[in-house]
């Protein structure tokens, strides 16, 4: 979990607990991303830290 400078506390919090909460339950992001509906790219853009998602 990579922490890049450009992002505020909540944004690098968010980043952070999408991706654990993912490994710890051992889901892909095609996964997380069919339970809360939205495309896998948005959950890649989620823990790239991609503004704008």
């Amino acid at each position: 979990m990579s922490t890049e400078s450009n992002k505020t506390p909540i944004e690098q919090h968010v980043i952070d607990f999408v991706t654990a909460l993912r490994h710890k339950n051992n889901l892909r992001q095609e996964d997380i991303a069919i339970i809360i509906g939205v495309s896998r790219s948005y959950i890649n853009n989620i823990e790239s830290g991609i503004k704008g998602v």
